[in-house]
């Protein structure tokens, strides 16, 4: 998972590293205008489906991602203001 100064949220999936070493970064998910400002800070759970966010628009916030490898797309949401 990465933030950016472009206000996106992208969650990516690592290539297997027997395949060797050039294999590409692949975007599994990428939410556009995720936050009105930067995004500063990531992290998620160990169970890999609760994310949260932090930007200098002063929020926060928690996204429940759905197992991306079954195909759903469908993603929970909360904010967190003034923090």
């Amino acid at each position: 998972m990465l933030g950016t100064n472009s206000k996106a949220l992208k969650i990516c999936q690592l290539p297997n590293l027997e395949g060797g070493p050039n294999q590409p970064i692949r975007v599994v998910l990428e939410q556009l205008n995720h936050h009105i400002g930067s995004i500063y800070c990531v992290d998620w759970s160990r169970t890999e489906r609760l994310i949260a966010s932090g930007s200098n628009d002063r929020h926060i916030k928690l996204l429940v991602v759905p197992n991306l490898q079954e195909g759903n797309r469908e993603i929970l949401e909360m904010t967190l203001l003034g923090h």
